[in-house]
């Protein structure tokens, strides 16, 4: 986002502020004035006039998902994903499983049949559904793919690959992890997404890829009767542990993968992924308005373990739950 601009008079230049990102010095035929009431004056800069100025490219781009997505992941769970880049326009980058970045834990393997045959089933899923899925592959490893969508076209996943003496269940918790922040990425990055990746007719506006959604928008969006029970039923049972989407489908006497596609199609989130953002929203208010402890309040709104509600619930809000319980008591 551009901030505010003053002419230098020494130079004939522009020094334009922005945010979190220094000065930028440009000739003044780069920019618009747009004059308001304020001692500053506030530019936007010329499209046509853009030639002068590096854009930025597909590099910069697996610069900052690595940044911001998988090396937090790191620094909050002490793991080990990485960046591959899928479907990148302009990009020489083909769906081949030889051409894709090795994980560290699979350095010793790669090459192998196995690599490659476990590479080549993960992108034809990807190709038929761009999805998050795993597998345990067969040199002993858990393997993972999360996919970063941005309208409609996967340009990258972050893989994950952990040994399989980490329980199932905590393998499936990393990923959820770190679908969360890899959907926080592209929340936080609409701008510069709509940039490097312009509409088809050239457009750099428009709809991102973040699959955010309130309560209220959810049951707008639900005109399925079954789609409204799971919604319903999800809101009853948000401090139940135990509750997934294959047990709302038992509940519901209903399919599984069904349910889970009928609510993806018509909410446009996945029922997972919106059970796990109703459970945040649930600790942020309990954090607010009790002084449980921390064990209670994950407790209490759906998560059996408090080191992994501790994780979840930074990745979602980028704090701790006792930082964001200090800062709300302090505002």
């Amino acid at each position: 986002m551009i901030g505010h601009a003053t002419c230098s008079q020494h130079t004939g230049q522009y020094c334009v502020k922005l945010d979190s990102m220094g000065l930028l010095a440009g000739d003044r035929s780069m920019f618009h004035v747009v004059k308001h009431d304020s001692p500053f004056q506030r530019v936007r800069f010329s499209e046509p006039r853009r030639r002068g100025m590096a854009l930025p490219s597909n590099e910069e781009f697996l610069a900052r998902l690595t940044m911001e997505v998988t090396q937090r992941f790191a620094r909050i769970t002490g793991l080990t994903a990485i960046a591959i880049p899928i479907d990148l326009p302009g990009s020489a980058t083909t769906l081949a499983p030889e051409s894709l970045p090795e994980h560290p834990a699979c350095v010793e393997f790669a090459g192998s049949d196995r690599c490659r045959q476990s590479a080549a089933a993960h992108l034809d899923e990807l190709r038929r559904r761009p999805e998050i899925h795993w597998h345990r592959c067969p040199n002993a490893k858990y393997c993972a793919f999360v996919p970063v969508m941005w309208r409609g076209r996967c340009l990258a996943a972050c893989k994950l690959v952990c040994a399989d003496s980490i329980r199932a269940e905590d393998f499936a918790h990393h990923v959820e992890l770190l679908d969360v922040l890899a959907d926080n990425f592209l929340a936080s990055e609409t701008e510069f997404l709509s940039c490097v990746f312009p509409d088809d007719d050239g457009r750099r506006g428009g709809n991102g890829g973040s699959t955010r959604i309130t309560q209220r928008e959810a049951r707008e969006r639900a005109s399925h009767p079954r789609v409204r029970e799971a919604l319903e039923y999800a809101g009853q049972h948000l401090s139940d542990p135990t509750m997934t989407v294959a047990g709302i489908a038992r509940a519901l006497d209903m399919n599984a993968t069904y349910l889970a596609h009928l609510f993806a199609q018509q909410v446009a989130v996945r029922l997972s992924r919106y059970i796990a953002t109703r459970r945040v929203e649930l600790a942020e208010h309990l954090l607010s308005t009790t002084n449980w402890q921390i064990k209670r309040v994950a407790y209490e709104s759906g998560h059996s373990n408090a080191d992994w509600f501790s994780q979840v619930f930074r990745a979602h809000t980028g704090m701790t739950p006792r930082e964001f319980r200090r800062r709300t008591r302090l505002a």
